[in-house]
């Protein structure tokens, strides 16, 4: 049985619990007439560690899961089915809100980067260059969005969409999560042991929360406001 690092659920679940708090006030606004400010301010730092929390920890899993197998079919086959989930919300997002239907979001990013990050699992200096180049260089370019449509899943280009994160900067955090897990799991041992917690047990649980927690979401809205 593969080895769970009790640290890596623990912070995987603190991204669900951010994850769904600030989903929670963004469908009030769209969906129940809110007016919450989830541009800046707390609510917009929530959902940024949300989300880099997410994208981090990634890196980190992967480290550790190149440790134990260097096949590369493995990571292909992982970011494809990462891709077809992700395909599937592009797919009920057309087909319910066309104006904002997710195009490349989180996952998609995710699924992508599982791929083309496997040549640099094992480089953490170059990883660590290489990640800190392409975050600090998506983040010059995010107000100067390109108007060239099919860059938009590499650089940042500007529409209407639910969730949107372009390799430019996300894939540099990507990578430094790798670098970090090459770093602190260098010897490839549990960091911290504890008994299982409501929050570690989300973090084992992150995917499938993710494609449930938004229909929960809308239910208990339009239970309460509607």
């Amino acid at each position: 049985m593969e080895m769970r690092f009790s640290e890596i659920d623990f912070f995987r679940g603190c991204a669900v619990i951010l994850m769904v708090i600030y989903h929670f006030f963004y469908d009030m606004n769209f969906f129940a007439g809110g007016n919450y400010d989830i541009s800046s301010g707390i609510l917009w730092l929530i959902g940024r560690a949300a989300a880099v929390l997410f994208v981090s920890i990634a890196g980190v899993s992967m480290s550790l899961s190149y440790s134990r197998n260097h096949d590369f079919m493995k990571f292909l086959d992982r970011g494809a089915k990462i891709l077809a989930v992700a395909g599937g919300i592009t797919l009920i997002t057309w087909l319910f809100f066309p104006d904002k239907f997710i195009v490349f979001g989180v996952l998609h990013m995710i699924g992508v980067s599982s791929i083309l990050a496997y040549p640099l699992l094992k480089r953490m200096k170059l990883n660590v260059v290489l990640g800190a180049f392409i975050f600090i260089s998506g983040i010059i370019m995010w107000p100067h969005f390109t108007d060239v449509q099919w860059l938009l899943w590499l650089v940042p280009h500007a529409f209407n969409t639910f969730d949107y994160f372009p390799l430019f900067p996300w894939f540099g955090i990507m990578l430094l999560g790798i670098a970090a897990g090459n770093y602190i799991y260098r010897d490839r041992r549990l960091r911290f042991r504890s008994r299982i917690t409501l929050i570690e047990a989300l973090g084992r649980h992150s995917l499938l929360i993710y494609l449930v927690h938004q229909p929960l979401l809308l239910g208990l809205i339009y239970l309460l406001y509607l």
